[in-house]
């Protein structure tokens, strides 16, 4: 799919939101420590990425295309299904504000989604600034893959891989995953 086509579908995704709900941005980063999602990191290069997001949790998987907008000023995501648009949300820095098709029951974690991709994205210096002190972030090399270990009192919480155009996210405590690769 070409640059353009990624721009309009994101564009028409966005401006569909108009009537969104906003959410809290306290979260358990693990299960029995309490955080904040994090600020908006202003060194961040501004993109607009298509991916396919396949999602492995509670023995089942699904898999959906998302559009996902970084910037300074926000994170927007829009997921997509065979059957159309699932949600879009944005993180601005301080609340998310969304909208969601039926299909996505009210518990779906949005404001978990948005940690995941500030520990997957943001620098290390920036996750070690803003996270609680008992996390822990590595960083380092696996062959050609470079990991990002976390944890939580120097136990193993969450692990993420990055290949050329694929990541990898397993979250061990909370026995989720996510393949994510870019199309």
């Amino acid at each position: 799919m070409s640059k353009l086509t990624t721009v309009i579908i994101a564009f028409l995704l966005l401006i569909g939101c108009a009537d969104k709900t906003a959410l809290s941005t306290d979260i358990y980063i693990t299960n029995d420590t309490k955080s904040r999602l994090m600020p908006l990191y202003n060194g961040i290069e501004a993109q607009v990425v298509q991916q396919k997001i396949t999602v492995n949790y509670d023995n089942s998987e699904h898999s959906f295309i998302v559009v996902l907008s970084v910037s300074a000023s926000e994170l927007t995501i829009a997921m997509l299904a065979d059957f159309g648009r699932l949600l879009t949300a944005t993180y601005n820095g301080k609340t998310i504000s969304y909208e969601k098709s039926s299909f996505v029951p009210d518990s779906f974690p949005l404001e978990y989604m948005f940690n995941d991709i500030q520990l997957i994205i943001y620098p290390l210096e920036i996750l070690e600034k803003y996270l609680p002190q008992n996390i822990h972030v590595e960083d380092s090399m696996e062959g050609s893959a470079k990991m990002r270990s976390l944890y939580n009192n120097n136990k193993l919480f969450a692990l993420i891989k990055y290949y050329d155009n694929i990541g990898e996210f397993n979250n061990i405590v909370r026995n989720y995953s996510y393949v994510i690769e870019e199309i």
